[in-house]
This record gives C-alpha cells, sequence and structure tokens, in this order.
C-alpha cells in the first residue's frame, strides 16, 4: 500500500528522485520500496478519458492504484488524475511536488518528442502508432485541434508545463501533507533531512542524490537521446553511498541493470554481456595484461549468445 506519492511534470530527475528514495529508506532501516512511473500509460490515458468521456468511472484506475504493494511512488502520470489518487489513498497521503524551471523542462521534453514520437501522442506526428496518447489543450476546451496542430513543439511543451503546474497546484490543497521541491535543490546539502522529516522518517545521514549532477565534467548534450538514455538509466539507481563501503557494489549493481535489459530482449544489452563474459574469461585464465582481443568489438548479431562467467566469478 502507498506510503508516499511523488507528483512530477516528467524531465525532473524523476529517476533520480526515486533512486535517492531508495537509498534514504534504506539509510534509515527500513524495509520499503520506490518505484517510478508504474502503470503511466494507464494513468496517462484516464486523465485523457476524464476529460474526453461523460460517462469516466474512476472505479478501474482506483483499483489499479490500490493494488500497488511498493511504499513510494514517483510518476508524472497523475498530474490529470489526482482526485483519483485522492480517492485511491486518502488526503493523508504525503505528496511530494517535484518542479523543474520552465526553460529547462521544456527542452528537454521536446528533445524526448523527437527522439520518441510513438510516446507522445497527440503531440507530435510518429509512424508507429502511439504507445501513450496525452492530454492537450483541446481537450481542455482552450483551443481547436486545427490550432494546436499548428503550435510549434516548444509551445506544447510549454502548455504541457502550465497544465501540469495549474492541475496540481488546484488539488493539493485537498492533500493535508504536501511539499514542494525543485529540482535546482536535488543536490543541496540538507535535502535528505527534510525529506526524511517530511515522510516522518528517523534522522539519516545526508543521502547523495544518485546520478542527478553527479558527473559534472561529463556532457551528454551532443549524446543522441536513445544513447544518453541508456547511460542515464545506467546511473540513476546507483546508491553513492555504498560506492566507498563496498567494492564489490559498482559491478554487481552495473551487472544487473544489463541483465535487466537482456531479459526485457535488447540485443545490445546482450552483445555488451558476451564481451563482458570474454574479458572476464580471459582474465581470469591468466590473459595478462592484452585484453585489447577481448573488448574488441565483434560483429553485431541480432540475439549473441549469454556467456556465463566462470565459477570463480560467480561466487
Amino acid at each position: 500500500m502507498l506510503t508516499a506519492f511523488v507528483v512530477t511534470t516528467g524531465r525532473t530527475g524523476t529517476r533520480s528522485m526515486t533512486g535517492f528514495l531508495r537509498n534514504l529508506l534504506s539509510a534509515v532501516g527500513r524495509d520499503a520500496d520506490a518505484r517510478d512511473h508504474s502503470d503511466i500509460a494507464e494513468l496517462l490515458d484516464a486523465g485523457l478519458q476524464r476529460l474526453t468521456r461523460a460517462n469516466y468511472d474512476p472505479g478501474p484506475v482506483v483499483r489499479m492504484l490500490r493494488g500497488w504493494t511498493h511504499d513510494v511512488e514517483v510518476n508524472p502520470g497523475p498530474c490529470f488524475v489526482l482526485p483519483e489518487i485522492l480517492q485511491a489513498f486518502g488526503p493523508d497521503l504525503p505528496i511530494l511536488h517535484l518542479v523543474r524551471d520552465r526553460p529547462g523542462y521544456i527542452g528537454s521534453v521536446v528533445a524526448r518528442m523527437t527522439a520518441f514520437p510513438h510516446r507522445w501522442g497527440n503531440f507530435i506526428a510518429s509512424a508507429e502508432p502511439a504507445a501513450m496518447a496525452r492530454v492537450t489543450a483541446v481537450h481542455f476546451g482552450e483551443m481547436s485541434e486545427e490550432a494546436w496542430n499548428g503550435l510549434s513543439l516548444e509551445d506544447k511543451a510549454g502548455w504541457l508545463y502550465d497544465a501540469h503546474k495549474r492541475e496540481t497546484e488546484r488539488m493539493l490543497p485537498y492533500f493535508r501533507h504536501t511539499l514542494k521541491i525543485h529540482t535546482s535543490e536535488l543536490n543541496e546539502p540538507g535535502l535528505s533531512g527534510r525529506i526524511a522529516r517530511f515522510l516522518g522518517l528517523p534522522a539519516s545521514p545526508d543521502i547523495a542524490m544518485s546520478w542527478y549532477g553527479r558527473a559534472r565534467d561529463m556532457s551528454l548534450d551532443k549524446a543522441a537521446v536513445p544513447t544518453a538514455d541508456v547511460i542515464d538509466r545506467s546511473f540513476v539507481y546507483l546508491d553513492w553511498n555504498r560506492v566507498s563501503q563496498d567494492p564489490s557494489y559498482p559491478f554487481q549493481h552495473f551487472l544487473q541493470v544489463e541483465l535487466a535489459r537482456a531479459l526485457r530482449g535488447d540485443a545490445a544489452a546482450r552483445q555488451r554481456l558476451a564481451q563482458a563474459g570474454a574479458l572476464i574469461e580471459k582474465a581470469l585464465a591468466g590473459g595478462g595484461s592484452d585484453m585489447a582481443a577481448a573488448t574488441r568489438r565483434r560483429p553485431a548479431a541480432a540475439d549473441p549468445p549469454m556467456h556465463r562467467p566462470p565459477r570463480a566469478a560467480r561466487r
């Protein structure tokens, strides 16, 4: 059953906040789980149905929400279905509102739209069927479909930012416990203490915000969005507090990330695991310092074989 919710517009450090909350809960000894983007397509669709169907029934989405078994959720989907959040969990559910500056949000969202148009139905044309349809000014009766389609992507993203902010702030007074956090605060000292106090958690060490702002000398601005997304997902849940305490932790973390990708059918992840397996085998076999052969890129394959590490590496 959910005990706290972080509502956000998205592109605000959502996954970094999830990793941070996981680390915070672990640091204070809570056996609890924080997740993000749960059932986001269903939540976006519910927001759309709420505005377009006169006989809209919130019951199915409320039952879906009550079926969540984790403790904390970070999600950009429910800005338009906060009434359902309220109905599912009541007014005592702590709500954190994560906000980013408007120009930064617009630039980030436009990049996502152009890279993944099938996830931005009603905002940008896509050669693939839309996986997610989103609320627009048309659904609020603010403009005609022709006028909406004539807007630039920047103007559409700006409208979405303003609508998210407006609808969230309209509903927040119905919840008794709310806290606003700006993305610019995510690496400020004392943030973990503020959030811990808000959530009623014991005093905690100053938890590092995973990934966000941690690689200041590493720029992803020139990377293709899908490439940047892979890098982001590799680092986002890394617990920086454990890195200096457990030498085996970083290896285990990145291995688990790649395994999760491979199990979802990501052929590139399987290729990377195969290369890593070859490198481990060569090193443990006494291959010396010449690792070039083990790390040299192999011809791409649709489904390269998985290499099992030798027994010593699996302990």
